[in-house]
């Protein structure tokens, strides 16, 4: 886990964004997002928040994600980009359930874009094509318990806490929460 000075210094990043936060679009991923991809994946002040394995990915396995994400129909992966076409991060809509109109949000950034306002355009953007294109109801997400600052970003868009799995998942450092949070398309057009 990041130390809290980082917690402290990213809360502090977050209460400094302003409306002018950085400009985003959601995309397509493509092979030229795997080097950057691969940077956030190594990033020990990223994937702390996330399960294990994800610093054992190779390039070979990140182009194979990319390339599969274009005709998967099960999950809707989706890269963040700067104005500059920049890769910043991907966002997903994964486990998508047709029948209970419903899908798992999921979003990784690059640490150079934290406290910009990023994750939580790209969360806007990508639950208006979950409700209005796709036509969900509802988008749910887990987070470790311990991360306030992405948990403080999803209440921010919307997101309503639902409670804890206690010990719901392993880590190499023994077991840790996971606290579930959920949108419902009425949530978000009154957000």
């Amino acid at each position: 886990m990041p130390q809290e000075t980082d917690q402290l210094l990213l809360l502090r990043m977050m209460a400094q964004m302003t409306e002018d936060s950085m400009e985003i679009h959601l995309r397509e991923l493509i092979d030229k997002d795997v080097d950057r991809m691969l940077e956030w994946m190594k990033d020990d002040r990223i994937v702390c928040f996330f399960h294990e394995g994800m610093k054992e990915t190779t390039k070979d396995k990140a182009l194979m994600f990319i390339r599969d994400s274009h005709h998967d129909e099960c999950n809707k992966h989706m890269a963040i980009a700067d104005s500059d076409d920049t890769y910043l991060g991907t966002i997903s809509l994964k486990n998508i359930d047709r029948n209970n109109s419903c899908a798992e949000y999921a979003i990784a950034t690059h640490y150079d874009c934290h406290g910009k306002g990023v994750g939580y355009n790209a969360s806007m953007e990508i639950l208006r094509i979950a409700f209005n294109d796709m036509g969900l109801n509802r988008v749910y997400l887990n987070v470790l318990s311990t991360n306030v600052i992405a948990a403080n970003m999803y209440k921010k868009c919307g997101f309503k806490y639902e409670g804890t799995s206690r010990q719901g998942l392993k880590t190499k450092d023994g077991y840790v929460d996971l606290d579930w949070y959920a949108i419902l398309k009425e949530d978000f057009e009154d957000n």
